[in-house]
């Protein structure tokens, strides 16, 4: 079949028992087109990519980071597509579209992809994102270990920061902080100092870090 478009920016609205799906044509300016709903079973999605592949040579798939975890992200991602997880809270909304329908988000999605306005979060390895199953035998754990060396920092807190941010070593710098005290002595509010504190205490993580390279 003759491919009318090089590349497909594919939305996916996600759910536990369902998936709405819209793609956007790569012409910029070309209707977003809305596939409707597919179950979540693997057949559903091989079915979805053969459509698609059946329209363009590449696809590109995003979808909004929730409850339904990274399950869909690695499958595809195991098929050589490539796929992005969302925050919902960094997708830019329009000024007064407070209408939301699983068929709306999904062509919103594809609409930004196609504009670049879409920014991935960091999906973390299976192996880290189980990590409460296999603590000890987890290959961050010598990191969990070291963070406990800061004051104030004892195993719940290393480890939930460490398995929320997975390996500290894949940022290049931590952010230039301002020392909290100075912030209260210009009388800035206790919360912002309280957040200045603990950004503070990010970059010391992120420094120690650094020191304890993972097990192999």
């Amino acid at each position: 079949m003759k491919q009318s478009s090089t590349t497909l920016y594919v939305g996916l609205d996600v759910h536990k028992d369902s998936i709405a799906v819209a793609y956007a044509p790569e012409l910029r300016g070309a209707e977003v087109i809305s596939l409707g709903t597919i179950g979540t079973r693997p057949c559903d999605i091989d079915k979805l990519i053969r459509t698609l592949k059946s329209k363009a040579g590449r696809l590109l798939f995003a979808y909004e980071a929730g409850p339904c975890g990274y399950g869909l992200y690695r499958y595809l991602t195991r098929k050589q597509l490539t796929c992005l997880v969302v925050a919902p809270s960094l997708i830019p909304k329009r000024p007064g579209d407070r209408v939301k329908t699983d068929r709306r988000d999904a062509a919103m999605l594809a609409r930004l992809l196609r504009a670049g306005d879409l920014n991935p979060i960091y999906v973390p390895q299976v192996q880290d994102e189980a990590v409460r199953e296999q603590v000890r035998d987890w290959r961050l754990y010598p990191v969990v270990q070291a963070l406990q060396a800061l004051r104030g920092v004892q195993f719940i807190v290393a480890l939930t920061v460490v398995a929320e941010l997975g390996d500290l070593t894949r940022f290049d710098n931590p952010r230039q902080l301002m020392g909290y005290r100075q912030l209260a002595a210009r009388g800035k509010h206790a919360n912002q100092v309280v957040v200045a504190i603990a950004r503070e205490l990010a970059a010391f993580m992120w420094a120690i870090a650094r020191t304890v390279p993972p097990v192999p």
